[in-house]
């Protein structure tokens, strides 16, 4: 009489324990970067979270938390680190290069939303754009922030820099979403035939 008695509340303890388990796991699904930019930007999340080749003359490599290695054919090398960012990144390959997504929540007005340093170069800029230079200070690869979303409409977005540093910055948000936004680095005269790819 005893077991009979027990057996229901030991099946009963197990069923709450895997409701538990799969509540958890539906949330973690949910709130998942990709998750969150599918249901901020559902017309650009496939394409941005879309798998496709690296691109010709340049290779990226990840080195760790928020540190990109860009290689070149000719063996360039150069790393960056990535800082300040409120949200989300989605690295894409191109034709010409690659793009980094940004997905900002709760930008701060004047502040930068993203920051990088740099390794085995230096920065300068020219025009709206910034030039990553070798040691010899010869242009190897260009930075460049072509888009910005806030919502459905277009966002200014502009790029400052020192020798050893890079901050991106944007205009003044009034939606209420998380902002779009979309760095390009790309090797010096590319090909300009964009593809797009997330990498995690």
């Amino acid at each position: 009489m005893v077991r009979k008695a027990e057996l229901p509340d030991r099946g009963r303890v197990g069923l709450v324990r895997f409701a538990l388990v799969a509540l958890l796991v539906l949330a973690a699904c949910t709130d998942s970067p990709a998750a969150r930019l599918r249901a901020a930007y559902p017309e650009h999340a496939e394409a941005i979270l879309a798998e496709t080749p690296p691109p010709t003359g340049m290779r990226m490599q990840s080195v760790g938390a928020g540190a990109r290695r860009f290689v070149l054919d000719d063996g360039f090398v150069v790393t960056v680190r990535e800082s300040g960012v409120r949200g989300s990144t989605f690295w894409g390959a191109t034709d010409r290069g690659y793009e980094e997504w940004l997905l900002v929540e709760a930008p701060t007005a004047g502040s930068p939303v993203a920051e990088w340093k740099i390794e085995g170069g230096t920065f300068r800029r020219r025009g709206q754009d910034v030039e990553v230079l070798d040691h010899e200070g010869r242009p190897r690869i260009v930075v460049r922030a072509p888009k910005a979303f806030d919502g459905d409409r277009p966002i200014r977005v502009w790029l400052e820099a020192t020798r050893a540093q890079l901050s991106l910055f944007v205009g003044e948000s009034s939606s209420g979403r998380p902002l779009l936004i979309d760095p390009l680095w790309k090797p010096v005269a590319a090909p300009a035939v964009a593809r797009l790819q997330h990498t995690a």
